[in-house]
Order: C-alpha cells, then sequence, then structure tokens
C-alpha cells in the first residue's frame, strides 16, 4: 500500500544525478518534507502568490529535493528551510461536504477547480485516491486517460509557468506518492494564469500560432531523441535569450521555468506504467508550451556565438555538476539550484546526439560556459530574473557591471 500522507527518502533515492548522500541528509529532508505538506498551504499569500513568489504552489519541496539530489549538506537543506518557512501561509482545514462531494462523483469537481480555497479538500481527496489506487493509477486516470475531465487537468497541469508541472516532475523522479497528491490537488486548485499567455499571443496571433504549433509532432519511436531535443532546445533559447550586452547576463522568469520542467520527460519515459503514445503526447505538448512560451517573451534574440562568447564573472572548476555546487547555500527560492541541476542533466543527457543537426551546444566547454551563465545571472546584481526578454523595456533596470552590496543580498533572501 503507498502513503499519500507521508514522505520517505532514502540515502539511495537521490533523482536522475544519482549521487550519493548519506544517511542524515535522507532524514532531514524526509522530515522537512513532512513538515511542509503538514504545515503549509499550497499559495503564499491571498493573492494567490506561489510558495516562490509567483503563480500558484509552494515550491519548498522542489528545492529540498534539488539540494538533496545535487549533493546538499543537512546544513543547506536546512537552511533552505528555514529561510522559507516565515513566508508560507500555515494550511487550512478542509470544509464540510467537498470531499463527500468528489468522492461521490468527479464531476463535482467542476465547482471547486481552480478555487484555491478548496486545496485542502483536492489533497484529501487525491492522498486517499493515491492509498487506495496507487499514484500510477492516479495518474493515469485523472490526466492522462485523454476524455474531457482529464484533459482539462491536463492544461491546468501546465498552467501557472508550468509549476504544477515540476511538481509532479519532483513527484514522480523521487516515487513519493505524498507528492503526487500534493501536486494532483495543486493542479485543482491553480488560479488563473499571471503571465496573461493565452490573453497576449493567443488572442493577438491565434491562427498563425495553432498552425505552427500543429507541426509539432512526436511518435513513439521517436521519443529518446526528441526528449533530449526539446530540452537542450529549450536550454539553447533560455541561455541566448539571457545575453544582452551591456548589461548582466539575466535569464527570462518564465523561460527559466520551462528548463526547470524539462527533466519530467526523462523520467516520464522511464515509467513503464504510463503508455508510450501518452509520453509522446505529453512531450508534444511541452514543445508546444516552449513555443508558446518564448512568443509570449517578446521572441527574444538567441546566438550560440553569443554564448560561445560569454566570459564567466568568476571562473569555476569541475564539470557543469560541479559547478553547480556553489548554489546550495545561494538563500533564493531554489530556482537557482533547479535550473543548474536540469542544465547539468541536459548536459548528460544529449552527449550521445553530439552529431545531430539540433544539437549546437556541444562539448564539456560549451556546456561549462552555460552553467558559468546559470550561476552568474542570480550571483550578479540587480533582481535575479527579467520578464519578458525580448522586450527592451524589461533590460533598462538590469546594470551593467559586475558588484556586490545591499542590493545583492535583498535580492538572494527574497528571490527577486
Amino acid at each position: 500500500m503507498e502513503h499519500a500522507s507521508k514522505f520517505l527518502i532514502t540515502k539511495h533515492n537521490t533523482g536522475l544525478w544519482n549521487v550519493e548522500q548519506s544517511e542524515e541528509a535522507a532524514e532531514k529532508v524526509t522530515e522537512l518534507l513532512q513538515l511542509d505538506l503538514k504545515n503549509h498551504h499550497v499559495f503564499l499569500n491571498d493573492d494567490g502568490f506561489h510558495n516562490h513568489t509567483m503563480l500558484t504552489r509552494r515550491k519548498l519541496p522542489q528545492h529540498l529535493l534539488a539540494l538533496y539530489g545535487t549533493g546538499a549538506s543537512v546544513a543547506n537543506i536546512q537552511k533552505a528551510y528555514d529561510q522559507r518557512h516565515p513566508l508560507t501561509r500555515p494550511s487550512k482545514p478542509r470544509h464540510c461536504n467537498v470531499l463527500f462531494e468528489l468522492e461521490r462523483d468527479w464531476n463535482n469537481a467542476r465547482n471547486y477547480l481552480g478555487k484555491d480555497e478548496y486545496y485542502p479538500d483536492f489533497l484529501s481527496y487525491f492522498q486517499r485516491t493515491v492509498d487506495a489506487r496507487g499514484y500510477a493509477w492516479t495518474v493515469n486516470e485523472f490526466l492522462l486517460k485523454q476524455d474531457a475531465a482529464a484533459d482539462d487537468l491536463l492544461v491546468r497541469l501546465h498552467a501557472g509557468a508550468l509549476h504544477p508541472l515540476t511538481q509532479l516532475t519532483y513527484a514522480l523522479e523521487w516515487r513519493q506518492p505524498a507528492m503526487v497528491a500534493e501536486a494532483m490537488a495543486q493542479t485543482c486548485a491553480r488560479l488563473e494564469d499571471g503571465d496573461k499567455t493565452a490573453d497576449g499571443v493567443l488572442a493577438r496571433a491565434k491562427e498563425p500560432m495553432l498552425a505552427l504549433l500543429g507541426r509539432i509532432r512526436v511518435t513513439p519511436e521517436q521519443l529518446e531523441e526528441k526528449t533530449a531535443e526539446m530540452f537542450h532546445a529549450i536550454v539553447y533559447v533560455a541561455s541566448g535569450a539571457a545575453i544582452r550586452p551591456p548589461h548582466h547576463v539575466k535569464y527570462d522568469y518564465f523561460l527559466m521555468h520551462h528548463v526547470n520542467a524539462s527533466p519530467f520527460y526523462p523520467t516520464a519515459n522511464r515509467q513503464a506504467w504510463i503508455p508510450d503514445a501518452a509520453k509522446a503526447r505529453l512531450l508534444e505538448w511541452k514543445m508546444r508550451m516552449d513555443v508558446v512560451q518564448y512568443a509570449a517573451r517578446g521572441c527574444p534574440s538567441f546566438s550560440l556565438d553569443d554564448i560561445l562568447r560569454y566570459e564567466a564573472e568568476i571562473r569555476l572548476e569541475g564539470s557543469p555538476r560541479d559547478m553547480s555546487k556553489v548554489l546550495h547555500d545561494f538563500g533564493d527560492d531554489g530556482h537557482a539550484i533547479e535550473q543548474a541541476r536540469a542544465t547539468a542533466l541536459c548536459h548528460e543527457l544529449t552527449r550521445s546526439y553530439a552529431d545531430r543537426p539540433w544539437a549546437v551546444l556541444r562539448g564539456d566547454e560549451t556546456w561549462r560556459t552555460v552553467q558559468h551563465m546559470v550561476v552568474d545571472a542570480v550571483q550578479g546584481p540587480g533582481r535575479l530574473y527579467v520578464r519578458g526578454a525580448g522586450m527592451e523595456e524589461v533590460w533598462k533596470d538590469v546594470p551593467l557591471q559586475w558588484k556586490f552590496g545591499d542590493e545583492f543580498l535583498r535580492a538572494s533572501m527574497f528571490g527577486q
């Protein structure tokens, strides 16, 4: 029987990096994940802000697992929790009749979807479902069944800068039934998109965009290579768009999220219980979302030459994996270490495709350069990210030169 109300992380369960971890770190991350589940609400505040400053759900579980899965110490894992805990909302009780209504007939969910006050009810519902049927059945039934109800939730899974999808990424990668239940509840309770992607791109250029998106197709036979190609493409575009001379390198907040969600796909490909046709469909959706998000960010220019010419502010030694460790005690809300983790994963995933025309980021030194950009972008001055990298006005306040000071410390603490 699966336990959808309890976390259990072992020292051997360290995610896709498969790093060595200590028994103490495993016990600590299990303890903190359990505390987060028990004590924290889905949103940071009453405006529907995510538990890491933006759109939908608390980010703390992913942050803790990203640290643990990249070899962080017990002290750094505890520090991440301590810094975010004061910013969270306490969990709330269930409503007296909603869980009964959901269990009586799932069609009643339409009365509660998209309303954050019903998150506790959805969480209880999915905890009971996962306990009774298992998380594999739950994901297949509620997200991948391809009926109207499942497709509605699948759309919601991809909303809010892919926050629900990222939560499910970590849930499946670490095989945590409790986190699957959280991800499903988050999907149901998410608020309207704060980035207004649909109101923007799809409203202004709906027909051309739909025609373009319709050309994106993946067959089950193409899964492995297309997964690598998708991952490479979003890292390449996001990194190229982060360079806007003479300004300091800064990644786009939304494109960064699309990088951070990409480990879902190599993880999903490993799940024998997900039909290959569903894996292909999920990958198509991600590739289409990447295109829409790129357009919504103002179609920022990107150049391989700019990436290759990039000079790191502070040279770091070792592989992209090694370089990521400088972010273990960074003090943000987890985006940085997640992006560094994803970048190293992409480097390793695409090695066997170096001869493909699409694989323009080639060689260990090129990937070290990209990882230097990831580190420099957040350790540099000013806000951590821009929003709309293709729009000139968002760059006007990005500093032109490297410096440390109060501004940097503020950004580090509050993830702005």
